[in-house]
């Protein structure tokens, strides 16, 4: 049985990463033999390339945009040192950029567009020879590759096949979010700022509630923890489905508490926010983006400021953490509409809010980078919204290529050198929701 080795290649807020686990379930259920590494538990690991070297038959890596530079530079020196080896890519970094990847990184073999469980294991199986389908790789749904000289970009699917996820390779102390679950993906708004509708295309599939709580009891009863959070891009689609979440809770006689981070300003109402504190919901994230109308109907955001702040105020009065988020840097925004949103993001912070605030990163595949990325440049954003340290080599890597490297790019957008003095001044200490569940006692 070939030997694989799984990878979540990210580096940040130590968070489960619960798509390599739910591919993890799947492989191993196939009965594959299977490594798990995750580079968040692996100090100072984007600069410790070997731990990536192994007698492994297939490298499954999962990956976000700003490793990209690295990740590429590793993956050419293994398959430089075993050119057999089969180096696969997934995850939301790669998706938009699948074709880009295997023109330009002749080092990757295969990348999975989406939610990869079921393409992962059929690839695999296909290759070992366990199984045949009629038109061989062709029938794999979500999956590009090259086919003499050429790359095909195969059909994406309309529906996904749930494996929980396999969460026998996580300990808890090395996680700061160990108890995250998922209750749906996808989100059928559109956006333009958003890559969401790229990676899953505009369609939502929900997981059945009881599988949910399922979930949720083995996370509290391995780990000892007493929350959850909830890490949908859009917890609240339905007023049904989020009845029939507070009916399951009450009836099974849940006690933990948890955290909602996709909510949308519009879509709760009072007897919603009281239903969800007296199921000991302790924290919701909403993202206002913007302090300009004009902005919020640019980016097709379907609400308005006055909207926003009315149900930040409505949600406070019933939930003890509310954390709003904000994007600046819109190509199209004014260095008035600027400073409008910095003030109010400095106002709900000093009413002592946990403000998220982001200086907008194109992503290839959204409305905006297609409409403007032919006005991108690069600037020495550390401290903003680069890593703190990058070598001169892959800095060079970076300029040479603004698509596959376009997190590190900027928009030209109006005053843009005073917005970036400005931002970062901004006295905005985040808290993650980690030490502030730590700080919010049952």
């Amino acid at each position: 049985m070939a030997k694989i080795t799984l990878v979540n290649y990210v580096a940040g807020d130590k968070w489960t990463p619960l798509g390599c686990l739910q591919i993890l379930a799947a492989l191993r259920n196939e009965g594959y033999q299977v490594k798990f590494l995750d580079l968040q538990t692996i100090d100072n690991g984007i600069h410790k390339p070997d731990f990536l070297s192994d007698d492994s038959e297939y490298l499954l890596i999962s990956t976000v945009s700003m490793m990209l530079p690295w990740l590429f530079q590793t993956v050419k020196a293994i398959k430089d040192k075993n050119s057999e080896k089969k180096i696969i890519l997934g995850g939301p970094g790669v998706s938009p950029i699948s074709e880009m990847i295997l023109e330009h990184v002749r080092s990757v073999d295969y990348v999975v567009e989406g939610k990869g469980e079921t393409a992962v294991v059929e690839l695999i199986n296909i290759l070992e020879k366990k199984r045949n389908l009629p038109r061989g790789l062709r029938d794999i749904p979500n999956l590009v590759y090259r086919k003499n000289n050429h790359i095909v970009r195969n059909q994406k699917t309309k529906q996904w096949k749930y494996n929980p996820a396999d969460r026998t390779d996580i300990e808890a102390n090395n996680y700061n979010i160990a108890s995250s679950v998922i209750t749906s993906y996808g989100c059928p708004y559109d956006c333009s700022f958003c890559y969401n509708r790229n990676m899953w295309g505009g369609k939502v599939q929900l997981k059945p509630l009881r599988q949910v709580f399922d979930e949720a009891d083995y996370i509290l009863g391995r780990y000892n923890l007493d929350y959850v959070v909830f890490v949908d891009d859009l917890f609240f689609l339905s007023k049904k489905r989020c009845y029939d979440f507070f009916d399951l809770y009450q009836s099974g006689k849940y006690n933990f508490r948890y955290v909602v981070l996709g909510a949308r300003i519009d879509s709760l109402d009072d007897d919603m926010l009281a239903n969800l504190k007296n199921t000991n919901c302790i924290s919701l994230s909403f993202g206002l983006e913007s302090a300009s109308d004009r902005i919020l109907k640019k980016i097709n955001k379907k609400i308005t400021i006055k909207q926003a702040l009315q149900m930040i105020n409505r949600a406070r009065t019933y939930i003890p953490d509310i954390s709003p988020s904000f994007i600046v840097g819109f190509p199209f925004e004014s260095l008035a509409e600027f400073r409008d949103t910095i003030n109010l993001a400095m106002a709900l912070y000093n009413e002592g809010m946990p403000v998220v605030m982001s200086f907008l990163r194109p992503q290839v595949g959204t409305k905006i980078h297609d409409e403007y990325k032919n006005k991108m440049i690069i600037k020495n954003f550390r401290g903003v919204i680069r890593p703190s340290e990058i070598d001169e080599e892959t800095e060079k890597i970076i300029k040479a290529d603004s698509l596959l490297y376009a997190w590190y790019y900027t928009y030209k957008t109006p005053g843009l050198e005073e917005k970036l003095d400005i931002y970062r001044e901004i006295n905005i200490k985040y808290v993650p929701i980690h030490q502030r569940l730590l700080c919010m006692k049952k």
